[in-house]
């Protein structure tokens, strides 16, 4: 009878820390989000460093809509010391993959949307935290460089061993 006990037990413990029930990240990313800071991640010859980027003043955001649509004034600035600055607002696409998001930006100074693809890594407690890794960074780049100039840029960004730009959304 003991034994009988402790498997019931066993099996609703199991059960209640089921996390099928769970959402996951991307069930959360619709909304309006206003960009706060962010992160520059990277080592460059066994190197790490860290950048931390503030615009939480700069008025940035992205507003996720249901069918597959977002507004934003955020943009692609290769000027810009976190890779993302602030142009006029715009209307575009984005599709869901998993925990992947992939938006059709502007970028400064060019008439085509470039395709980013961006990590969900958090979307919960009004909060939503992105992350682009050297892969999707180098994609992003090949993506413009059909319009601008970015040799150097990519042949920089090929020496890093790690590259990581994390951007942090507040709603």
């Amino acid at each position: 009878m003991k034994k009988a006990v402790y498997l019931l037990l066993l099996l609703f413990t199991i059960s209640a820390c089921s996390k099928d029930k769970d959402p996951k990240p991307a069930d959360n990313v619709k909304g309006n989000w206003a960009l706060q800071t962010g992160e520059v991640k990277m080592n460059i010859f066994g190197s790490d460093s860290t950048n931390a980027l503030d615009f939480s003043a700069g008025g940035i955001y992205i507003q996720i809509k249901e069918n597959g649509e977002f507004e934003s004034n955020l943009a692609i600035d290769m000027d810009s010391e976190g890779f993302f600055g602030k142009t006029s607002i715009y209307q575009s696409t984005y599709t869901l993959e998993g925990d992947y998001i992939e938006f059709k930006i502007a970028a400064t100074n060019v008439a085509n949307k470039i395709p980013i693809k961006v990590k969900i890594i958090d979307a919960r407690n009004n909060e939503l935290h992105l992350k682009m890794s050297k892969p999707e960074i180098l994609e992003a780049l090949n993506s413009l460089s059909q319009y601008v100039e970015l040799a150097d840029d990519l042949f920089i960004v090929s020496l890093f061993t790690s590259l990581d730009i994390i951007l942090n959304f507040t709603k």
